[in-house]
């Protein structure tokens, strides 16, 4: 087991943790809903204690995780447990980035993917299929529009944001 395998592990009956990377300025508040020694799945938490959507990373991004400090005393007491419940998706463990890509097929959710530590959303749109190591997705613009498809090693996905603010609100645009 990698040694951020072993952190999120222990940090897993800690309820919500913030979570550092690589390479980006501040931090991700949430719950851990799955991780293996590649990838984790994290419920978002927005400063209000609101749903803020799903993210998978790769687990070796992670820096450090944090909990029981100040910042999740103010949390705890701005968090709707219940309504979060409502949002959350049950993942297994098991190829995390594979079941997002896979309910953005099946449900017509649009899905955000960085690729290759860009830091960016390189694309975002329904994924139309996956096959042979490689995802198509139907590209959506920010008005909900059609715009073309993109294709992708599936090695090449780094990130995959989804149910989050932009995501939802391209989603109801369509």
């Amino acid at each position: 087991m990698s040694n951020m395998a072993k952190v999120l592990k222990k940090a897993e009956d800690k309820g919500y943790i913030g979570i550092y990377r690589l390479g980006r300025d501040g931090f991700m508040y949430g719950r851990v809903l799955a991780f293996n020694e590649e990838d984790a799945a994290v419920m978002l938490v927005s400063p209000d204690g609101g749903f803020d959507g799903i993210v998978a990373v790769k687990t070796d991004s992670i820096t450090k995780i944090e909990y029981g400090g100040m910042y999740e005393q103010k949390m705890s007491r701005l968090i709707d447990e219940k309504a979060l419940e409502k949002s959350a998706l049950h993942l297994e463990s098991e190829n995390i980035f594979g079941q997002l890509l896979e309910m953005s097929a099946k449900s017509g959710k649009v899905v955000s993917l960085e690729l290759c530590d860009s830091g960016y959303d390189d694309i975002t749109g329904v994924v139309e299929s996956i096959d042979g190591g490689c995802v198509c997705v139907g590209l959506v613009d920010e008005y909900g529009a059609p715009d073309g498809y993109a294709a992708a090693a599936l090695d090449d996905i780094t990130q995959i944001s989804c149910l989050g603010e932009k995501e939802s609100l391209i989603t109801k645009l369509m």
